[in-house]
């Protein structure tokens, strides 16, 4: 019997696929502020965040939905979503623990060689100038916009574009093409410059390889999550004081402080603090891989990586 064949034109129409969802998901994440006043309660923090991220992550799911089953002709299980609930939520929490301890440590190492300084009086200054909100409305908020950023990406990017690639041209190919596209794509945010496009390939090549070695998806959205909610909402580094606190701890970069040091004008993420960290993640986590499943790369391994043309 003929194998089923993809109805996506290869690499560039899966890569195409994955960046216009990106596309539509972020509007309909929009949709709360365009239907209702600014004014509006479902318009405000953590409402307005709360309504956005179930829109984005159902928009989401009805994409992966359409490229998994319609397009690509394969089964939703493949995207490592499924599994028990006590171990999708374990899973979960371990990635979450894993990212959070791995990012505070990024402003701890920057305080310690004085790039930054703690600024309490932050939220003082903000309050003198009136627009400063009940505190709680933020790391609230948060949680909602973080957890549908780490649902919608990692399930785009791996669980959907790095395992459709790799079932056609290995592992090697689909990790470097799905971190290069990851990488890429976060070129829209601000003040985004080299050393921070280098760490979110690292980080992307670590996402791929926690994907690979715990067949799961859940610890890398967990770690995903962590990772931007913490740096956020408890050991915020603030670039732009003009945005306003919005961390339990908020610290100031030190006036004339290397910027390879102080992630100005990025953040943390553009430190090479946040470089040797996640450098140490991705090696131990590559060794680890290759212990359970062979050398990441080569088809065949435990997880039916076994290159199918028939079905590209």
């Amino acid at each position: 019997m003929e194998a089923k064949r993809s109805m996506l034109p290869g690499t560039a129409g899966r890569v195409f696929a994955v960046i216009a969802a990106l596309v539509v998901i972020e509007f309909v994440g929009l949709i709360p502020g365009l239907l209702f006043p600014a004014g509006a309660a479902v318009n405000q923090p953590p409402f307005r965040e709360g309504i956005s991220a179930a829109l984005t992550i159902a928009g989401a799911l009805w994409f992966i939905r359409l490229l998994q089953t319609k397009l690509e002709k394969r089964a939703m299980a493949e995207v490592g979503l499924s599994g028990p609930a006590r171990a999708c939520l374990l899973a979960f929490l371990l990635g979450s623990a894993m990212g959070a301890i791995a990012v505070a440590l990024v402003p701890l190492l920057q305080y310690a060689a004085g790039a930054i300084r703690f600024d309490p009086f932050l939220w003082e200054a903000a309050a003198a100038q009136g627009w400063v909100r009940p505190f709680w409305i933020f790391p609230v908020g948060g949680l909602f916009k973080f957890a549908a950023v780490g649902v919608v990406e990692e399930l785009l990017f791996r669980g959907y574009l790095q395992t459709a690639l790799q079932r056609c041209h290995g592992v090697k190919a689909a990790v470097v093409v799905s971190a290069l596209v990851f990488a890429l794509a976060h070129f829209v945010n601000p003040g985004y410059a080299p050393l921070a496009f280098l760490n979110t390939l690292i980080v992307a090549v670590l996402l791929s390889l926690m994907f690979l070695f715990h067949a799961s998806l859940w610890p890398v959205i967990g770690f995903h999550f962590a990772w931007d909610w913490v740096q956020t909402h408890l050991l915020q580094v603030a670039i732009n004081p003009s945005l306003g606190p919005r961390g339990f701890l908020v610290f100031k970069p030190e006036p004339g402080a290397n910027s390879l040091l102080s992630g100005v004008p990025y953040g943390p993420e553009g430190t090479v603090f946040a470089t040797v960290i996640l450098l140490a993640l991705l090696i131990g986590y590559y060794g680890a891989t290759r212990r359970r499943l062979g050398v990441p790369g080569d088809p065949g391994d435990s997880r039916d990586l076994v290159r199918t043309p028939g079905q590209c």
